[in-house]
């Protein structure tokens, strides 16, 4: 299976990740007009990518024919995102004190607005629910295809996780020390990778995906805002 995985089709896979180690460092390591620079030269390459590499819309999740489906999957998932979050705030606040969005009201709606959808959550549903399982699909199979990119969707996220601190919730009851929270911040988005695959699947569609992607970080920012409010 792994030999025919890399039969023909190794050049736009390993150009793929490598798309993907260079804008993560970049986007993590630049900030104002660079980061915009970037942000831009990374969807033009990846939409040329998918031309040469002869992707169809339908493949990558965008067919206009499959928008109502994916709306659908995606509302749905995202009220159950809110609902969920929403508990977890009441039980723990402190759960939410991360220091990366202790932000003024106009940076988080700036953040919810703009950078969060153009910055994360667009581009990395093309890249992850969208490109890597059409290129993978051509030489294995979905749930394989689904399960590696989401094993790379949770690699994705070690950069970030290092700025992240040890932490205590339940009102200090419990303490996460720092290893543990950086090793969960990189296997609960596998976790949540598997899912959004399953719903990209399900809808034929990355709309959905796109939408519960939004809504997971979108309520994670709302509701730090409000912890740190209360601090």
């Amino acid at each position: 299976m792994f030999g025919r995985l890399f039969h023909g089709n190794a050049l736009w896979l390993v150009g793929l990740v490598v798309f993907v180690v260079v804008f993560n460092v970049l986007f993590h390591r630049t900030q104002g007009t660079a980061r915009i620079i970037a942000s831009v030269a990374s969807y033009v390459i990846l939409f040329l990518m998918i031309r040469y590499a002869k992707l169809g819309l339908s493949s990558i999740g965008l067919a206009g024919s499959n928008i109502k489906s994916g709306l659908l999957w995606g509302l749905i998932g995202a009220v159950i995102v809110f609902a969920v979050m929403g508990i977890v705030y009441l039980v723990s606040p402190s759960t939410f004190l991360d220091a990366r969005y202790n932000q003024d009201t106009r940076s988080l709606i700036g953040a919810l607005v703009l950078s969060l959808p153009i910055y994360t959550v667009i581009i990395e549903e093309i890249i992850f629910r969208g490109v890597m399982p059409a290129l993978l699909m051509r030489s294995t199979s979905v749930q394989l295809a689904f399960v590696l990119s989401s094993i790379l969707f949770g690699l994705w996220h070690i950069l970030p996780s290092l700025q992240m601190k040890s932490v205590s919730i339940f009102g200090g009851a419990l303490f996460v020390p720092r290893p543990v929270v950086i090793g969960s911040s990189i296997v609960a988005p596998f976790v949540v990778g598997l899912l959004l695959s399953f719903m990209a699947y399900k809808s034929k569609s990355i709309i959905a995906p796109m939408i519960v992607h939004w809504s997971i970080n979108a309520s994670g920012m709302a509701l730090a805002f409000l912890a740190w409010a209360r601090v």
